[in-house]
């Protein structure tokens, strides 16, 4: 869900891949060439936001194939769970690797609003003799995570499994200091 809190906007994301989608760095193993990319979605789209998925096809480390796929807002809430298809850009050679992020706004875009969300199951590609599936495309299987927070005071995980934020036993008074 998004959060505008005064200048500051958080867009909530999730990504297949560490690094940058926008630059092509980083990608999970892909080796076919689909026709379309299938799921389920609900969305509520506050105003005129618009929730994000990106999908590139790299080969040698070249994004080969890059399509943005925009949700807007048609009727406020969708729900209950609908399909969607949706085809890719033409995928000139067979790729080696996929970037798949999802995100519940559109940074680029116009209209970012708080409270603005996106759910997304069941990530598939399809087309003829398309078999191999997206790799946690059924978002079933999830890793538990434990962090410490300094009382008092909020970290946030960026998406990296983790806060930059440490509990650290280098300090100058009482038990713990915070390392960042």
């Amino acid at each position: 869900q998004t959060a505008i809190i005064g200048s500051d906007t958080l867009q909530a994301y999730a990504i297949n891949t560490t690094g940058d989608p926008k630059s092509g760095s980083g990608g999970a193993p892909y080796t076919q060439k689909p026709t379309s990319i299938t799921g389920y979605y609900r969305y509520n789209m506050v105003g005129n936001d618009s929730a994000l998925m990106i999908v590139e096809f790299k080969k040698a480390g070249v994004v080969i194939s890059a399509t943005q796929l925009t949700f807007r807002n048609v009727s406020g809430s969708i729900s209950p769970v609908p399909a969607f298809s949706f085809p890719p850009h033409a995928i000139p050679a067979t790729p080696d690797s996929v970037i798949i992020g999802i995100a519940s706004s559109n940074l680029e875009g116009t209209g970012i609003q708080s409270g603005s969300w996106l759910e997304i199951d069941e990530l598939a590609f399809a087309g003829t003799g398309i078999t191999e599936p997206i790799a946690g495309g059924s978002f079933d299987s999830w890793t538990a995570q434990s962090v410490d927070n300094p009382s008092s005071w909020t970290a946030e995980t960026h998406g990296d499994n983790g806060t930059g934020v440490a509990k650290s036993t280098d300090h100058r008074a009482g038990s713990y200091s915070v390392q960042l």
